[in-house]
């Protein structure tokens, strides 16, 4: 933990500024604008297991692990630029979402057509290489929504179940009963050759599938990810 002789406490409470965790804790918070703090001091209390990323210019400069920190923000010597940014990265606390009766599964059988298959479940990933996580999806953002967050690693993990699923394809359809037996069968591991690639480990899945329906569909269709995602992250 860095800690600074500098007594913060005791200056004037317009020259200084403390960030704090948000409660509930989340894994991934910011961008925070250093902008916002010219010729002010930002005191970081980042709390355990919590780093904080400090990028310029869409570049990292800096990481500060968890503790305090003191940040002199302005333009002179030794002084942190007011053109940076922070995001609060941390390994303990679970990004988890549900797939509940809006959510299905999208499997190409083949000339055009695919089959929908209901998804039903949850899945919890963990930021696994926070280092990673920064360079391979958050590094340049202009802003961050926990939803888009979310249903962007959504959409990668679903992308790696119809993949499996592909698999099962025979005479341009799947069996319902061998896609519940591949779900079943599917543990949180399985999904971690990509998911690690971006920081990112599985520490909880549940998947399953209560019936299946087929749909026709153009040939030039694609599974998109939300507007404004992480593209490079696929």
């Amino acid at each position: 933990m860095q800690r600074r002789d500098t007594l913060w406490q005791q200056r004037e409470p317009d020259d200084c500024v403390t960030w704090h965790p948000m409660e509930p804790a989340r894994a991934v918070e910011g961008p925070l604008a250093l902008d916002f703090f010219v010729d002010q001091t930002l005191v970081l209390e980042l709390a355990p297991h919590q780093l904080a990323f400090r990028e310029e210019a869409g570049q990292l400069k800096q990481v500060y692990f968890d503790g305090l920190h003191e940040l002199a923000v302005g333009d002179g010597n030794g002084q942190i630029s007011p053109e940076s940014r922070l995001f609060f990265l941390r390994g303990d606390v679970p990004l988890t979402w549900r797939w509940s009766e809006e959510t299905s599964l999208r499997v190409d059988t083949g000339r055009g057509t695919s089959n929908l298959i209901p998804l039903r479940g949850a899945c919890s990933v963990v930021i696994d290489d926070p280092a990673g996580f920064h360079r391979k999806v958050l590094q340049g953002l202009e802003s961050l929504e926990p939803e888009v967050l979310v249903g962007v690693l959504d959409t990668l993990v679903r992308t790696q179940i119809e993949a499996r699923i592909e698999a099962l394809v025979e005479n341009q359809s799947v069996d319902t009963m061998r896609v519940q037996i591949l779900l079943n069968d599917l543990a949180a591991a399985d999904l971690d050759d990509d998911l690690l690639e971006i920081g990112l480990r599985c520490i909880h899945l549940a998947a399953g599938t209560p019936a299946a329906r087929e749909e026709a569909v153009a040939p030039q269709a694609t599974y998109a990810a939300p507007v404004g995602s992480y593209d490079d992250v696929f």
